[in-house]
């Protein structure tokens, strides 16, 4: 009995947003601050780091990463992109590239193609295409993660933080 309540207790936390709620691609979205709400006009903030990339293996091969799926209905708007810091395989100075996009049923619906590869000329901020916002339709918010030349892999990557922070309203 005493770990039926503890379960729903900590489950009432992740739904009001007092606790951070960790994916299964170990990508953790959780609550902004009353800072970062009152800076970027965001209600929540989602880490990337080089080691959710960790699973992909193969050469030449893209990854997607579930940041989070919204309830159906909920209006979710403002990405705002940081590359807190860039990418990079530090072995080989020729993995020079790494685009990402975000979005959801349409892949690049919220962030169109962005470079965060050190050796490439990576972007340090980018305000994404959903600034009015998109009603979300229980479809999981991805991020894709593609390296180039071909001959690379994403499992080789070192370092990198990205972080990204969304508006998402609840009917």
């Amino acid at each position: 009995m005493k770990m039926k309540c503890f379960a729903m207790m900590v489950a009432m936390l992740v739904l009001v947003g007092w606790l951070p709620v960790v994916l299964a691609d170990g990508v953790t979205i959780q609550p902004v601050t009353i800072e970062e709400q009152a800076r970027y006009q965001a209600t929540h903030v989602v880490v990337v780091t080089a080691a959710d990339l960790l699973t992909t293996t193969a050469t030449n091969t893209a990854q997607t990463n579930v940041l989070f799926t919204a309830p159906a209905g909920s209006l979710v708007s403002m990405p705002v992109m940081f590359l807190d810091t860039a990418w990079e395989d530090a072995s080989d100075a020729a993995f020079n590239s790494l685009s990402i996009v975000i979005g959801d049923a349409d892949v690049d619906e919220y962030l169109e193609s962005l470079q965060i590869c050190v050796n490439g000329t990576e972007v340090l901020s980018s305000v994404g295409t959903g600034v009015t916002g998109y009603y979300a339709t229980a479809t999981a918010v991805n991020l894709i993660v593609t390296p180039s030349p071909a001959s690379k892999k994403l499992s080789d990557v070192d370092t990198g933080v990205l972080r990204i922070y969304f508006r998402i309203l609840d009917r």
